[in-house]
């Protein structure tokens, strides 16, 4: 509760949060620049019980899979506009946007052992999944 007050006074020279916060908290009134690295994704996670799971039947469970799968490509495409159209007025309100180039952080990363640690823990199919939207991580 006290980020406006430190970036207004130099104490922080910067902060990480979504756009959208970043606009809430009218924090281009106080910050100059904002980078758009996109290093980093949040998402929902849907849960069920697995005895629940297991006692439906096969041609319901796939209907409850493709039907949480097509929401979330929705959820995704009004991320994705409501992202750009506030993006668009935080640069009218002010802040200059810039994108650094995540060839940078990817090489970072990979020269770590990031993502070779990852593709471990997750497994072959889950970072197959998980690189058909992010591109190739490493």
């Amino acid at each position: 509760n006290e980020l406006y007050t430190a970036l207004q006074t130099h104490i922080a020279e910067a902060m990480e949060s979504s756009i959208g916060v970043i606009e809430s908290l009218r924090i281009y009134e106080v910050q100059k620049y904002l980078s758009r690295s996109h290093h980093m994704w949040s998402g929902y996670w849907v849960m069920i019980n697995p005895d629940k799971w297991n006692s439906l039947g096969p041609a319901f469970q796939e209907i409850v899979r493709r039907n949480i799968n097509a929401a979330a490509e929705l959820e995704r495409n009004d991320n994705d506009i409501q992202d750009r159209a506030v993006q668009d007025l935080l640069h009218r309100q002010g802040l200059a946007v810039n994108f650094p180039k995540p060839e940078t952080f990817k090489a970072k990363l990979n020269a770590n052992g990031y993502y070779q640690r990852w593709r471990n823990e997750f497994g072959e199919q889950l970072w197959t999944l998980l690189e058909r939207y992010t591109g190739p991580l490493h």
